[in-house]
């Protein structure tokens, strides 16, 4: 596995752990608990359909399973938003932190869709 396939892994773990210690720190309400349960799911659904499309050799089948990604991305953000609007326990700098790095986590798989396409063309015409 290449140097930069274990960096940005290792990028998707730090950011699930960050997540993690969010949602740890959110006062323990019904409303909280429900978007703590959705930003867990989504975050570790990014990083199980992000370890598919790696491995389908189809594609459609990989720019299928990256948009669950992005999706998943985006549910991660939303939750954000929803965190830092409702709560003031949490230090505001680790969430707008978490809501970069979801931005910049979305365009990186953006980039990987682009890649992906491209080299799929050029081993049309080999």
């Amino acid at each position: 596995m290449s140097n930069q396939k274990y960096e940005f892994e290792e990028r998707l773990l730090r950011f699930s752990l960050t997540i993690i210690f969010i949602v740890q720190n959110l006062n323990n309400d019904r409303f909280m608990s429900q978007v703590a349960n959705q930003i867990i799911k989504s975050t570790d659904l990014l990083s199980l359909h992000y370890r598919k499309a790696k491995e389908l050799e189809s594609l459609k089948e990989y720019i299928h399973e990256m948009n669950k990604v992005r999706g998943e991305l985006k549910q991660v953000l939303i939750g954000l938003k929803i965190i830092q609007k409702n709560s003031d326990s949490i230090a505001e700098s680790r969430i707008i932190n978490a809501s970069i790095e979801s931005r910049e986590l979305a365009s990186i798989f953006m980039k990987k869709i682009e890649i992906k396409k491209r080299d799929h063309k050029a081993s049309l015409f080999i």
